[in-house]
């Protein structure tokens, strides 16, 4: 990793970084009609990120681009036909993501962060790594983008509470011929947190979330639908020394 500092706020950075950390392997067969899977065959050349960042009083933003490479994908499942069938993916060898972010401080007791990102070939930029697969039945690159952002007041110098919430959704890719579903997903939640000495956080947060895929065949008139939904709470206690 190198980073370039041109002085009043103003950064570059430019790193490689592992690609194994933001892809899985990825099965169809707890919810299709057809148990079907995309295989990676592993990082061949690292993932490629940079970005420009600037860092102020009142705000801060950053923007970055990545490149990840794809390699061979095998997939093994079914024809249109429903006859077996197995071999490589090779349409899309490379995939890419844009993410841009910002932070807006306000009286020095609220901060608002908002960011976005979109990736084609490269879900895992989205959070998305083993959720979707990195391309669809015919070798192309899977898209999708990504909006979430967080609102986070101070009551007092020891007690915040912050708001959070996020959305995913991905274009309609091809799980086999003449079938398409996509994904959305979202979540909202709130904490407190209190820190009752220096160095000591703790915070107890709820999370509400929901994802779901939807889609079908064109051709054996059938429609996909799984959705799943959690409500969660979590406690952190974060030591700094």
């Amino acid at each position: 990793q190198y980073t370039a500092d041109f002085g009043n706020g103003f950064s570059a950075t430019i790193a490689l970084e592992d690609g194994n950390a933001r892809e899985d392997d990825y099965g169809f067969a707890d919810w299709t009609p057809f148990g079907s899977s995309f295989t990676s065959d592993g990082q061949q050349v690292p993932d490629i990120v940079a970005n420009i960042a600037y860092e102020g009083t009142c705000v801060a933003f950053k923007i970055s681009g990545a490149y990840h490479n794809i390699g061979d994908t095998y997939y093994t499942g079914f024809d249109v036909f429903e006859d077996p069938v197995a071999g490589f993916l090779n349409s899309d060898d490379s995939g890419w993501a844009a993410l841009a972010g910002v932070r807006f401080d306000f009286a020095e007791t609220t901060t608002l962060y908002v960011e976005g990102a979109y990736a084609k070939g490269a879900p895992g930029y989205l959070g998305l790594a083993g959720t979707v697969p990195v391309v669809d039945y015919y070798g192309d690159g899977v898209a999708g983008w990504y909006v979430g952002g967080s609102l986070t007041h101070y009551w007092t110098p020891a007690v915040f509470t912050t708001l959070v919430g996020s959305y995913t959704q991905t274009d309609s890719y091809a799980i086999l011929g003449g079938t398409t579903v996509d994904f959305t997903g979202y979540n909202v939640g709130a904490n407190i947190g209190w820190k009752p000495v220096k160095g000591l956080t703790l915070v107890l947060q709820y999370d509400y979330l929901s994802a779901e895929y939807a889609g079908g065949s064109t051709i054996n008139a059938y429609s996909l639908n799984d959705s799943t939904e959690q409500n969660r709470v979590t406690f952190s206690a974060k030591r700094s020394f």
